[in-house]
């Protein structure tokens, strides 16, 4: 399946073949849309080390990420007691190109969920011209099979598929090879499954097939007929099988994160089912728990 490089938020599509729809203009359209929301999330960590992955806008100055990834740089769980330790900038013009950046220094983080793999973050400021995505409200169940494409920015890193594989996806026009730039993978939905997560949590993922690497974690997975994003990119478990990903219908049933104002493609009835999580996190003991 295709990975495109971008110049310009623009791509050139493949030609012939399965992907060659991507070059049609409604489903190009979608694309420019989606490649333009998205940001790399760019920090130093405690050994001044240069780190990034990948965030995208859903509101205004609203960006969304993993809570893997905000966790680097903010402290706190849940929705009280959140705060910036260290700075943090959204960069939405890292390219092929090498263009000059625009950044946006990160405000604050909103919400860090306690099940999901996923945050939420304010921005300073906002950059005209750069549109805000929705997360799709439809069960993973009735889409399995829907193309799809992730935006994000692919990192080289020695243990993921070797050496032949990272060249593949980090190629640039010209035969040079590119960590961090934003690139589109495409793919398609696989049937969801149930995973105990990074933090210990057991989960009904979504699954996906685009090609990815470290650093695309956060990148939005947009269904390539409605524009709408069906998850947020978390990780792979092994290579060459799919992909996790938080599922935006998972999302539209938490009404914490509704009432932030993050942007849906519909409206759902709301779930407590992890409502005790909420309570833990944003009680007096949990607090104290995130700060010690």
């Amino acid at each position: 399946m295709p990975v495109l490089e971008i110049i310009e938020d623009d791509f050139v599509a493949p030609d012939h073949g399965e992907w060659s729809f991507l070059g049609d203009d409604s489903t190009k359209s979608i694309l420019h849309t989606v490649v333009r929301a998205t940001a790399r999330i760019e920090f130093v960590d405690d050994e001044g080390e240069d780190l990034y992955a990948t965030g995208f806008l859903v509101g205004e100055r609203l960006l969304t990420t993993n809570r893997h990834v905000a966790e680097r740089f903010c402290g706190g769980v849940g929705s009280r007691g959140l705060s910036l330790v260290r700075n943090a900038f959204a960069n939405f013009k890292v390219e092929c190109g090498g263009r000059d950046p625009e950044r946006v220094e990160v405000d604050t983080p909103l919400l860090i969920h306690p099940h999901w793999d996923w945050a939420l973050l304010s921005l300073k400021s906002s950059l005209p011209g750069r549109p805000n995505l929705r997360f799709d409200v439809r069960p993973p169940e009735a889409i399995v099979g829907q193309a799809i494409a992730v935006v994000g920015h692919p990192k080289r890193t020695p243990s993921v598929g070797g050496a032949n594989h990272q060249t593949r996806l980090l190629r640039c026009r010209g035969g040079n090879v590119r960590s961090g730039v934003k690139r589109i993978a495409t793919g398609r939905l696989k049937p969801r499954e149930s995973i105990n997560d990074h933090f210990g949590n057991d989960c009904l993922v979504l699954k996906h097939t685009a090609s990815t690497l470290p650093s695309n974690s956060g990148s939005p997975i947009v269904d390539l007929s409605t524009g709408t994003i069906v998850g947020i990119h978390v990780g792979g478990r092994r290579y060459l099988e799919p992909n996790d990903a938080v599922p935006g219908h998972e999302l539209a049933k938490d009404a914490r994160v509704v009432s932030k104002g993050v942007a849906f493609s519909g409206t759902i009835n709301a779930t407590d089912d992890w409502e005790a999580k909420w309570l833990v996190a944003d009680s007096d003991d949990g607090l104290d728990e995130s700060i010690s």
